[in-house]
């Protein structure tokens, strides 16, 4: 199934557009053995960024503005029910209707999308970063795809129900996130992770995909989800070339060289010069800048 651009996203860059991948030996290695790609719970993305799938604080300072103001709220819940084309505007469908704008619904919505909602998270760069590197490549044992987004999304049309879209930056104390899917949340950071230039793949399990009262009753089995998922993906489609950390040794490049034969992988790989020091003794002699 071809890989589906969603509207909660902004739209993905061209499939021209170079994107990186970064990850462990032990990450590369399960990628190889199972010909799939591993999707991470987004629950579990709160440990480094506690407001990953969340609401703003603009939106939940909305929401207690409204139940704090019963004029305001009584409006909102009214015209709910006017657009739902319910006869009865009293008891328990305007009660459910409050519900709607209670920042506790913003609590159980974006809790349930971050326990059934799987990422993997590439980066939109036409350069190796620096940064990043460095972020992953601790253990100077970093390695990573260089591939582009048509490679990736070639690479999964055998995986079922893949979203793609590019992670839109907001101001979290300004700005608020549209209720109308659970996936809203999924797509938005915060502004202190822009240099991430995060393109995402998600996909859902478990629970219908819209927002609505009936997906309220599935929170319990939600939290009973896995920590991560696979999906089948074409890796000679994938690879453009893997780059290994300009902080590696030279016994890891000659590993990953080994892993790629012992699967008999037509994949490049080299050893990032990021960090290299320029040589001025060369023998090719070069026409100085006009």
């Amino acid at each position: 199934m071809p890989v589906i651009e969603h509207p909660a996203a902004p739209t993905p860059p061209g499939n021209d557009q170079i994107i990186w991948r970064f990850m462990s030996l032990e990450k590369l290695l399960s990628l190889f053995v199972t010909s799939s790609v591993y999707l991470t719970q987004v629950k579990l993305l709160r440990k480094d960024d506690p407001f990953e799938s969340q609401f703003t604080l603009a939106h939940i300072a909305l929401f207690n503005h409204i139940q704090s103001t019963p004029e305001l709220l009584d409006s909102l819940v009214q015209e709910q029910i006017k657009k739902s084309g319910l006869t009865d505007p009293t008891g328990m469908a305007a009660l459910n209707m409050a519900s709607m704008f209670s920042p506790g619904m913003l609590e159980v919505m974006a809790n349930v999308a971050a326990a059934n909602t799987f990422v993997s998270c590439w980066h939109i760069n036409d350069h190796e970063s620096a940064a990043l590197w460095r972020l992953y490549s601790s253990n100077e044992a970093g390695i990573a795809i260089r591939t582009t987004v048509g490679r990736l999304r070639s690479s999964l049309e055998a995986a079922p129900d893949i979203f793609m879209g590019e992670v839109k930056y907001i101001d979290f104390d300004k700005e608020i996130i549209e209720t109308g899917n659970f996936l809203n949340p999924i797509f938005r950071k915060r502004l202190s992770f822009a240099h991430e230039r995060e393109l995402r793949i998600c996909t859902m399990k478990g629970a219908d995909r819209k927002a609505g009262e009936e997906n309220l009753a599935e929170i319990d089995l939600l939290h009973r989800q896995p920590a991560g998922i696979t999906v089948p993906c074409d890796l000679s489609a994938l690879i453009e070339e893997l780059v290994i950390s300009p902080l590696a040794a030279d016994w890891f490049l000659d590993t990953v060289k080994r892993v790629v034969e012992k699967f008999d992988a037509d994949v490049k790989v080299r050893k990032s010069a990021l960090f290299t020091s320029p040589s001025y003794l060369t023998t090719n002699v070069m026409r100085p800048p006009s």
